[in-house]
């Protein structure tokens, strides 16, 4: 593993994740683009403890991987965190993913044990399956998969297409079709 810095992220990062995201959506195809002030509104949900639930690794000034766990505020029964993460393309197959992993499921029983202590947890990890590596990753830190999604879109203005049987329409989505994803999840 390269030398790495490892610390929390802050509001600072912003345009940090911001250039991480759009790197490893070149790579993972997902579908998503980031600003600066899109990672800030992530950064400053007010369920994302980071101090105590994120962590990020920069090589000099460059993020080259993140983890944040987003915890519930009201939960009954079950008490479900979401780890998120990723790691730049160029840094992978290294061990930061495992780092990142292990230190979000540490994070989660933190975040656990301060807001809902007498229910069980589980932790949600919910990533595109295409992504390689990331099942493999997941499965071996304990996690297994539970669902699979399959997100379709239709640009508005054309003829409405017919809808498979077993499928359901999600109106008011605009844009090209998306490539399915899974949600792996691990009780604790």
């Amino acid at each position: 593993m390269p030398d790495l810095t490892w610390r929390p992220l802050t509001k600072a990062d912003a345009q940090s994740s911001a250039d991480l995201l759009n790197a490893i959506e070149v790579v993972d195809r997902i579908g998503e683009n980031y600003t600066a002030d899109d990672t800030l509104q992530e950064l400053i949900d007010p369920y994302a403890d980071l101090e105590r639930a994120s962590l990020a690794a920069f090589d000099r000034d460059e993020m080259v991987g993140y983890l944040k766990i987003r915890y519930q505020r009201f939960a009954e029964e079950v008490h479900r965190v979401l780890l998120d993460g990723g790691v730049r393309p160029a840094y992978r197959r290294r061990g930061i993913g495992s780092r990142l992993v292990k230190a979000g499921i540490e994070a989660a029983k933190t975040l656990h044990a301060v807001h809902h202590p007498a229910l069980k947890l589980v932790v949600d990890v919910h990533k595109a399956e295409h992504i390689a590596g990331v099942p493999e990753l997941v499965r071996l830190q304990g996690f297994a998969p539970v669902r699979y999604f399959q997100r379709m879109e239709h640009l508005l203005g054309g003829g409405a297409p017919a809808i498979p049987a077993g499928f359901s329409s999600n109106s008011g989505r605009r844009g090209p079709t998306r490539t399915s994803g899974s949600s792996a999840t691990s009780p604790l």
